[in-house]
């Protein structure tokens, strides 16, 4: 964020940390486009990315509907019932493709690579909007890229990652509409808009944003600004009348119909399943977004508007396909339905990193840690845990035994899960533990055959004794 002149102009010193700032988010973008480039495999297996497909390369022949040949379930017969923000995307990947006689899905498969590598520029500035260091808000924009499964969905060619891009425009956006910054509303419409183009319930989901926009701008002021409104509503017209316009086509209603099932499932297991469930929980495929609840707390002592913008894009997912009959989403990597909205809680995560002094160091390369999850008959499904964490004398003693623990042999500090007991039930618990208190002992360092350059030992907590300020949540 800029520096400013008492009436609002940036200072010469805040226009060199916009263009740093810009030049950082751009680089951002590119080492994520990278990353996301390096684990494609050119092909889209799934049946949602191959009708997106089929729907662009039907748009270079002039129609918008699918042949029978294209869609051979007739489930999007003769017109998709998907977004049309994909199709446009792969349009110009495909017409560059068949002009370079290059393999079919080469470059169509960058479809979602080039949606999600500028997401995470936007987290970028979405960290330094909330006066964060640069280190901070650029741990933040990695975290998501490479920790968490925007790195599996960037394979496929679904709308979510759209959806992201959406999220991520619209958190940027409210910010610096906070602030003062004239582009604030455009970028908010402009995420309302482009989320529409590639899913039809982001008028909620996306748009449920709005709500909380009195705690960024007052009323006055919102009540005064009238270019402002022009730049919330904008963006976001052409889209209504296209949504309209193929929905009447499509559905013979203005309003695009329900499509792929419905809100049937109980509240709680769709909850359970999308959450915390080893099959397709958020924090089983994503777990260091586990930190994203100290850092909501955390955060909610700075900023109360922005912790409860970050944590509502993440919760309205969850109300919402808790409820859906196919609330897994099909086939698919983790928790899709949910993918949208981890860029947020990467940004919560990262700041729940910062919190905590003694991590701080690691954040800045200055030491390691390690993840102490798995167990004989535990890793992927945490219900198994037999780790233990018995409260005594304001502090826990923690007792187990945890396999593979990667840089374990390197690691100044582990992050150990255990269930800690507490009126006789257990209650799965992270506990920040260092690696020099009595109790610990490397028992087993089973080799593997990679090039990774540490090991990852078996480690055995003995009466390891922490306190109560070691407990991560």
């Amino acid at each position: 964020m800029a520096a400013t002149t008492e009436d609002g102009r940036p200072t010469e010193a805040g226009r060199r940390g916009d263009r740093r700032d810009a030049l950082l988010a751009g680089l951002v973008a590119l080492a994520l486009l990278g990353l996301f480039v390096a684990v494609q495999w050119a092909r889209l297996n799934s049946f949602d990315g191959k009708v997106a497909v089929s729907t662009a390369r039907a748009m270079t022949e002039g129609r918008l509907h699918l042949l029978p040949a294209e869609d051979p379930t007739k489930h999007h017969f003769p017109y998709s019932h998907y977004g049309i923000g994909m199709p446009l995307v792969l349009l110009p990947l495909y017409l560059l493709q068949r002009a370079l006689h290059i393999a079919p899905h080469l470059l169509e498969s960058l479809a979602s690579p080039l949606l999600l590598a500028p997401t995470g520029a936007l987290l970028y500035l979405a960290g330094r909007e909330l006066r964060w260091s640069r280190r901070l808000s650029l741990a933040g924009a990695l975290v998501f890229g490479a920790l968490t499964q925007a790195l599996q969905i960037s394979q496929e060619a679904w709308s979510e990652p759209g959806v992201a891009l959406a999220v991520a425009l619209v958190v940027l956006g409210m910010l610096r509409w906070r602030t003062g910054h004239a582009g604030g509303p455009w970028l908010v419409g402009s995420g309302l808009g482009v989320g529409l183009l590639f899913r039809s319930d982001s008028a909620l989901l996306v748009g449920s944003a709005l709500a909380l926009l009195p705690a960024f701008v007052p009323w006055r002021r919102l009540l005064s600004e009238r270019r402002a409104w022009a730049g919330l509503v904008l963006p976001v017209l052409p889209v209504l009348a296209w949504t309209a316009w193929y929905s009447l086509r499509r559905d013979g209603s203005l309003v695009p119909a329900v499509y792929g099932g419905t809100f049937t499932t109980p509240l709680p297991t769709g909850f359970y399943g999308l959450v915390l469930s080893p099959g397709k929980g958020l924090f089983a495929y994503n777990p260091f977004l586990l930190l994203a609840i100290p850092g909501a707390v955390a955060l909610w002592r700075r900023d109360r508007a922005a912790t409860a913008l970050l944590v509502w894009l993440m919760l309205d997912r969850v109300l919402l396909y808790s409820r859906w009959s196919d609330w897994a989403g099909g086939v698919s990597w983790g928790p899709r339905f949910l993918m949208p909205a981890v860029g947020p809680f990467a940004l919560l995560a990262v700041y729940g990193v910062s919190r905590i002094p003694r991590l701080r160091p690691a954040l800045r390369g200055e030491l390691h840690d390690a993840y102490a999850v798995t167990e004989e008959h535990a890793g992927s499904d945490p219900s198994g845990i037999a780790t233990t964490a018995v409260r005594r004398d304001g502090g826990w003693v923690i007792d187990g035994e945890k396999w593979f623990v990667t840089t374990g042999d390197i690691a100044s500090v582990y992050i150990v899960m255990a269930n800690a007991l507490v009126d006789g039930e257990p209650l799965g618990t992270l506990f920040l533990v260092d690696r020099e208190l009595d109790g610990i002992e490397v028992v087993d360092d089973p080799p593997f055959t990679h090039t990774y350059p540490h090991g990852h030992p078996t480690i055995r907590f003995e009466g390891v004794e922490v306190d109560d300020e070691d407990v991560i949540g």
